[in-house]
């Protein structure tokens, strides 16, 4: 057995992942919850990509503001993913940003 099987996420992060999604446009397959750390949280499974997003709440606010409250209605749309700075416990990280495809 390979050790790094156990160090491999099935989420996207900002810092593993930047050079797969950065500026890209990605087609939203899915929407589902799923509980993370005992939380549940909102997840998107993007057409291609073999990782879920979980969306925070500005991307959560910023994919309804853009495709409606109904995330039954956001399969088929196109979102692009940029990578951005945002303070976090005093230090600046990447952070996953999702906004509409143009």
């Amino acid at each position: 057995m390979k050790a790094s099987k156990f160090t491999e996420s099935k989420y996207l992060s900002a810092k593993v992942d930047k050079n797969e999604i950065e500026g890209k446009t990605f087609v939203i397959d899915a929407v589902f919850p799923e509980v993370i750390n005992g939380t549940e949280k909102l997840c998107v499974r993007l057409r291609g990509l073999g990782k879920v997003l979980v969306l925070n709440q500005t991307n959560i606010v910023a994919t309804m503001n853009a495709f409606g409250e109904d995330t039954e209605m956001w399969p088929s749309h196109s979102v692009q993913l940029n990578i951005i700075g945002i303070m976090f416990n005093g230090q600046i990280v990447d952070s996953i940003q999702v906004r509409p495809a143009k």
